[in-house]
């Protein structure tokens, strides 16, 4: 026989001698009228209720040893009864075997009574135990008569109550008569039902040790032994006491060592789960956790940081609850020094910590920080404030779980202390999640002109984020962009979907119509995930909020007839080269303007190099200038950027521009589209079809 059937065989054998011990008749409680319907001598495992009168009554209901009432009727009235009520107590059931009492009338009175009992609480369906016509009355004395129902097998479970009720009819003389029960005694027995169950407390090592103490408590109705302790494996533990007995009740308390270093392990709470099982297979689990400070030195100049507050600026978060990724996100809380001594060169360390990854992803390099090395005099505090970008692109797809920690480290500045000079500091953490588990669309870095002016060209560029962690096909998202008065309303497909977060750039360019009022236009950006584009399509994440987007175009007309503007490419357009881009300015206006280039929207596939200082036009005249752009490596195909003229802070003209990029390992024909330049477009077309005849010609005098 192995050990674990032993085991169970003891169990079984302990179990069964419970049982047996329990098992044999006693009296379970009395009834003894003396001044009351109190039970007596009533066993540890049973509760007895007291004796009650129900639709009946008398001056004195329970005297010279015996409960009486009178209000009986002639025929039997279910409303009119003696009541008494026998449950076991938790952990026990009960067998009644015996019910044994005494009754009696007075003269006249009563001749019949029953006996009913039920263990429904509304008495439902009760079943007849004694039923009795010969109740004798006297003038004096009662004629008492004695009722043993023995042999009786009437079992009462866990949590059920045995209501037993008297019911006495047939009075010649009607209500006057008394009906009597004295000496009233139940007998049976009561078993123990075995519940084996005990608890763990969890615990925390503090950064400052590394034991911390737990109690284990036998919560169920049997004794425990032989109680083992283990712990899962994420980092190394011992206990002091193990393989002990508990009591029924009984608590004991175990001292827990860690053994792994405490650098080992993660920032803020590390886990591990104790398990505890006793004989019989009995077990109870728990979690121990380990703390690891963000500042692991010692505080001696007793800094602490409080009241730390999130608020979402910008985005779809929820201050301290939720954010999203590309929130704009700002931290303030307070630098406390409560010491005695004045702390010099604080600084601030943050790390918004991946509990999956076990790293940081964001630090303080990545924020803007109101205060650092600053000092704290004792008993002051300093209000710190972090502004940051929640960026997708250092969050992991499938989580949502991380960590805020924050410290603050500086030096005891007080030659009166005995730490002066030392290092001293203080951390603490906030759990944040970031909801990366939704599909939703942000559009972000719209690239718009701040003006343009009426009949111009203005280019939109942006970027169109899927923060969710599921790529989205190209017939799941769409993106509306339009403005009704501007005759705007461009659909713009993804023609390889969005992966999950990760963005797509966007690009083009409309017309102002030349008859368009100078004012703000609202440039609504709206994505769905069905091309029907209707209202219920519209891409909302779990709290409803909807994937809609607005910028603002000013739209200026007064200028737009005195700067008009070209431009022409000067140079190759190709893939890690420089391209220069010639513009000529012409001032149809009636004074001198002083003009300034600005191109926008290149910066994807382009650096600027150098741009022309200000062009200065005499009244119809033109000038020139050249703008110079390092291409990027990776640049290839059609390319479109802005060239924005500016007299002082007034935009006076916008032309557009269009470059077909060469790229760095391939061929192609490199080209430029600009404006209305129909000069340029017909003599690259007239080279062209030059090139097609002279090819047409050879090959005809080859064949001949």
């Amino acid at each position: 026989m192995n050990n674990k059937s032993l085991m169970l065989f003891a169990l079984g054998v302990f179990t069964f001698m419970l049982v047996v011990s329990s098992v044999s008749a006693v009296k379970l409680a009395e009834w003894p009228f003396l001044t009351d319907g109190v039970a007596t001598t009533v066993v540890p495992n049973v509760n007895a209720g007291t004796f009650t009168l129900n639709g009946v009554s008398d001056s004195f209901p329970f005297t010279a040893a015996r409960a009486q009432a009178s209000g009986w009727t002639t025929a039997l009235n279910t409303g009119k009864y003696f009541e008494v009520k026998i449950s076991p107590k938790a952990d026990y059931n009960l067998t009644i075997s015996s019910i044994a009492f005494d009754y009696a009338s007075s003269i006249a009175g009563p001749v019949n009574f029953e006996l009913r009992y039920s263990k429904q609480s509304s008495f439902a369906s009760p079943q007849t135990m004694i039923i009795k016509d010969d109740v004798a009355g006297s003038s004096g004395d009662p004629v008492w008569k004695t009722s043993t129902n023995a042999s009786l097998n009437i079992y009462v479970g866990p949590g059920e109550t045995l209501t037993l009720r008297w019911f006495a009819y047939g009075s010649a003389f009607g209500p006057a008569s008394r009906f009597f029960i004295k000496d009233l005694d139940i007998q049976g027995s009561t078993v123990l039902i075995p519940n084996p169950s005990f608890s763990i407390s969890s615990a925390t090592i503090p950064s400052d040790s590394n034991k911390t103490t737990f109690t284990i408590t036998n919560n169920g109705n049997i004794d425990l032994t032989n109680i083992q302790l283990s712990a899962s494996n994420e980092y190394s533990v011992e206990f002091n006491n193990t393989g002990f007995n508990l009591n029924a009740g009984e608590s004991a308390s175990v001292l827990v060592t860690r053994i792994t270093s405490l650098n080992s392990l993660e920032f803020g709470l590390n886990k591990i789960v104790l398990t505890a099982t006793a004989n019989g297979g009995t077990s109870a689990i728990s979690i121990l956790t380990s703390m690891r400070d963000f500042f692991e030195g010692s505080n001696k100049g007793e800094l602490e940081i409080s009241d730390i507050q999130f608020n979402t600026l910008n985005g779809f978060g929820d201050d301290e609850n939720y954010w999203y990724p590309l929130d704009e996100v700002e931290i303030r809380f307070d630098v406390d020094n409560n010491g005695d001594w004045d702390i010099q060169n604080i600084e601030i360390n943050v790390c918004l910590y991946d509990l999956r990854s076990k790293k940081c992803v964001l630090d303080e390099g990545d924020m803007d920080l109101s205060n650092d090395k600053f000092d704290v005099d004792s008993d002051d505090s300093q209000r710190v404030t972090l502004t940051f970008d929640v960026n997708p692109d250092n969050l992991r797809e499938g989580n949502k779980d991380y960590t805020l920690f924050i410290s603050a480290e500086g030096e005891v500045d007080d030659n009166d202390s005995p730490f002066d000079g030392d290092k001293t500091g203080t951390s603490s953490s906030q759990d944040i999640e970031i909801r990366t588990n939704e599909e939703f669309i942000i559009v972000t870095d719209v690239q718009i002109p701040s003006s343009v002016s009426c009949g111009q060209t203005a280019q939109i560029t942006a970027n169109v984020w899927n923060i969710g962690d599921n790529d989205l096909d190209d017939d799941e998202v769409f993106l509306r962009v339009s403005n009704s008065n501007l005759g705007l309303g461009e659909t713009l497909t993804f023609t390889r979907g969005i992966r999950a977060m990760e963005s797509e750039p966007i690009s083009f360019s409309f017309t102002i119509p030349s008859d368009a009022k100078e004012t703000q236009y609202p440039i609504s950006f709206v994505a769905y995930d069905d091309k029907d584009l209707g209202t219920n399509d519209v891409i909302e994440n779990n709290e409803n909020n909807e994937a809609r987007y607005v910028t603002y175009l000013s739209v200026k007309c007064s200028s737009s007839q005195d700067i008009l503007v070209s431009a022409s490419l000067e140079s190759e357009a190709k893939a890690g080269s420089e391209m220069s881009i010639k513009v000529t300015l012409e001032n149809t206006g009636s004074k001198i303007s002083s003009l300034v280039l600005e191109p926008t929207g290149y910066q994807s596939w382009a650096d600027v190099s150098s741009v022309p200082p200000i062009i200065t036009i005499a009244p119809e005249s033109s000038g020139e200038g050249v703008i110079k752009f390092n291409v990027k490596n990776d640049a290839s195909g059609t390319q479109q950027f802005n060239i924005n003229v500016y007299s002082g802070s007034d935009l006076v003209a916008t032309q557009a521009v269009s470059v077909n990029i060469e790229s760095k390992s391939g061929f192609g024909i490199t080209g430029l589209a600009i404006g209305d330049n129909a000069a340029l477009w017909g003599f690259g077309l007239l080279n062209i079809i030059l090139l097609i005849i002279i090819i047409i010609v050879a090959v005809r005098v080859a064949r001949k």
